[in-house]
């Protein structure tokens, strides 16, 4: 499945920022996010943020709307 957004590489904010932050505020502009690839944050962590995610939205709305 493609997503709409793009994925970023933050090794291009090093080789061209120009291009890099252009690219970021158009995805931010159009779709209010922007996935970010080469970050060097462990994918551990990842995978235990995006099981917090889901686990978030399978609530019900009257606990979500809470937060």
């Amino acid at each position: 499945m493609s997503s709409p957004f793009s994925t970023l590489s933050l090794q291009q904010s090093e080789e061209d920022p120009s291009i890099f932050s252009k690219e970021l505020g158009k995805n931010f502009s159009e779709w209010g996010f922007c996935g970010i690839k080469d970050h060097g944050i462990d994918e551990s962590l990842v995978k235990e943020v995006m099981n917090l995610f889901v686990r978030f939205f399978e609530l019900p709305l009257e606990n979500k709307l809470s937060y």
